[in-house]
């Protein structure tokens, strides 16, 4: 049993078959379009760019956001390295920013203190990458706060947080510029795919210029920027198209499961869910009680066939990025040591969840 796996038990099929008999496989067709209504209806934002992936979304976000070489990008250290990987891509230098205990997510204090520091030495931050780790929203109204003082642009992450909200509003729409990640353990999965959500329409038709290799608007190839071939298929925004029509029930299952868990394991230290807060409960986490708990858990989980994984281990901590600066509280690191992710997808047995709940308590005894 994995962690997350994509099911596709709604009108996938259909909307495929009907895409390929229309020939509209390529990056044009009706589909694309629906999808794009659909989750602008969703998320109420209507400037919805469609991309080949979270990570694209990510580097259009900064460039469209004027991030270049030498510029100093503030970062979630706990997350996937996409990340700040395309932080690098641009040729600016990403600076990461450490959690707190409550949401896992990036810090106000440890935020308020790099932006202070980096403007000390002469490199206000171009953009800050907040990343709701886990589909769990991060504290976006303190985090929000710092960034409008300081007069800089937040990206808001939420690859994992597609139907998340903080106050009744969707995770991806509260930053400057929204990220959304369709990949194939995501809770509303295309096989790969993205999508970068503003309420500034400029950013978006930038975004859909660069993605679409920079082709001028003239009846020949011009080119006049450095173009990506960033854009999704038809064939994907028809899998999303179906996927997304079953959203709520996704997360709903997935809740679900999370509370299970919550009422069977008391071992586990599980990421808070604060006032105002609806996670979409992607993947249900926790910590154990030490490193070696965290191990044993996992061989013994390994040896029936079910996958109970790790969290992330810090950018700060990865060798590529050994040598960028860092503002630390320790949360991050011990996060890493004592997480795991438990097995999540809608369609999780009873059967297993108590298996799973059976092994995390075994390896107290």
């Amino acid at each position: 049993m994995k962690l997350s796996v994509p099911l596709m038990n709604g009108k996938e099929q259909e909307y495929i078959a009907h895409a390929i008999s229309e020939n509209e496989i390529g990056p044009r067709g009706r589909y694309l379009e629906l999808f794009k209504k659909n989750i602008s209806e969703y998320i109420e934002i209507e400037n919805v760019s469609l991309l080949n992936s979270g990570t694209s979304a990510i580097h259009l976000g900064l460039k469209v956001l004027g991030v270049k070489e030498g510029d100093v990008v503030l970062c979630s250290t706990f997350t996937f390295a996409a990340s700040a990987f395309t932080i690098v891509y641009l040729g600016a230098e990403p600076v990461f920013v450490d959690s707190e205990y409550e949401t896992w997510n990036m810090c106000p204090e440890q935020l308020e203190k790099a932006i202070v520091s980096e403007m000390n030495l002469g490199k206000k931050p171009k953009a800050i990458v907040v990343v709701h780790a886990y589909g769990m929203p991060a504290k976006m109204n303190e985090l929000m706060a710092i960034a409008k003082h300081y007069d800089i642009p937040v990206l808001e992450d939420a690859a994992a947080a597609f139907g998340s909200e903080l106050n009744g509003q969707k995770c991806g729409t509260i930053g400057d510029l929204g990220v959304f990640s369709f990949n194939a353990n995501k809770i509303v999965s295309t096989g790969g795919g993205g999508a970068l959500v503003s309420q500034n329409k400029k950013y978006v038709e930038l975004a859909n210029y660069y993605g679409s290799q920079a082709k001028d608007k003239v009846d020949f190839y011009k080119h006049s920027s450095l173009g990506y071939n960033y854009s999704m298929s038809n064939l994907t925004a028809a899998i999303g198209c179906a996927q997304l029509e079953s959203l709520e029930d996704k997360i709903q299952e997935r809740r679900h499961i999370y509370e299970s868990y919550k009422k069977s394991i008391q071992a586990i230290g599980f990421q808070k869910e604060l006032v105002g807060i609806r996670s979409n409960r992607w993947l249900t986490c926790g910590t154990l009680e030490s490193q070696v708990a965290v191990q044993k858990t996992m061989n013994a989980a390994l040896s029936k066939q079910i996958e109970i994984g790790r969290l992330w281990n810090p950018m700060h901590c990865q060798p590529f990025f050994y040598k960028s600066r860092s503002y630390l509280n320790g949360c991050s690191e011990d996060l890493f040591k004592k997480g795991v992710t438990l097995p999540s997808s809608e369609n999780l047995t009873l059967e297993i969840q108590k298996e799973v709940a059976k092994i995390i308590l075994d390896q107290k005894t």
